[in-house]
């Protein structure tokens, strides 16, 4: 029983990867042209991808990049309804954090889809007005 169990785990991990979309051969301009209507399933390689590529760039080529980006999202979000817009970032913001619970987030991080201070508020510390220490003020 054990055994079976444990194909049928290793069986949907391994489909899970190879069903993971590729994107590394994807030109910028697609890669653009893809943003804010990626499946929500695809959302975290993309992420990985446009991360791994605006690492290669200039500061002001990465800047210029993500200005498109945000263009382009726009773009693509204003062809949507507000309610198809509404279950469409709601199904990436599921998709992405059932597949970020299940890597280590030093990977999440270097990956770039983990930004510091995303961990539910749990990294933030307690404020000095609610007796702890915290490191700089609100009211500089």
């Amino acid at each position: 029983m054990k055994t079976i169990s444990l194909i049928c785990a290793s069986a949907i991990l391994c489909t899970g990867i190879v069903a993971a979309a590729d994107f590394s051969k994807t030109s910028l301009a697609d890669l653009q042209n893809m943003s804010g209507k990626v499946k929500p399933q695809d959302a975290l390689d993309y992420r990985m991808e446009l991360h791994k590529r605006m690492e290669e760039m200039t500061v002001k080529e990465a800047r210029e990049f993500r200005q498109q980006l945000r263009e382009k999202a726009r773009a693509n979000h204003d062809k949507m309804t507000k309610a198809e817009l509404q279950k469409y970032r709601e199904d990436v913001r599921t998709q992405m954090q059932t597949q970020l619970d299940s890597m280590l987030v030093k990977d999440a991080r270097a990956k770039g889809v983990l930004k510091y201070g995303m961990m539910g508020g749990k990294m933030h510390g307690k404020h000095p007005k609610k007796g702890g220490p915290h490191n700089r003020h609100h009211d500089m």
